[in-house]
């Protein structure tokens, strides 16, 4: 659905523009991703890199997170994980 009128006006309402400073093969990149007729423009582009990293970044610490809980409580796990085993065993 196009956007115009009030919504178009309340999304770019709420942007900031920044100075981004990009090497040769980086430029070229987002050249290449926003060089098609009526394709995302170089914002849209950067907005959805960003947040992707953003993304991955998050998830890769609350993985770092949950993989030092384990680390930390490995024994204790390994014992109970041990106890269910022969608990199904003998049923």
């Amino acid at each position: 659905m196009p956007l115009s009128g009030y919504g178009l006006y309340n999304i770019f309402y709420n942007m900031k523009t920044v100075a981004v400073t990009l090497d040769a093969d980086t430029l070229a990149a987002l050249e290449r991703l926003t060089s098609q007729p009526g394709g995302r423009s170089r914002s849209a582009v950067v907005r959805e890199a960003v947040l992707a990293l953003s993304e991955r970044t998050l998830r890769m610490e609350r993985e770092d997170r949950e993989r030092q809980i384990l680390h930390t409580h490995r024994t204790k796990l390994a014992r109970q994980a041990k106890a269910l085993i022969r608990e199904q065993a003998g049923s």
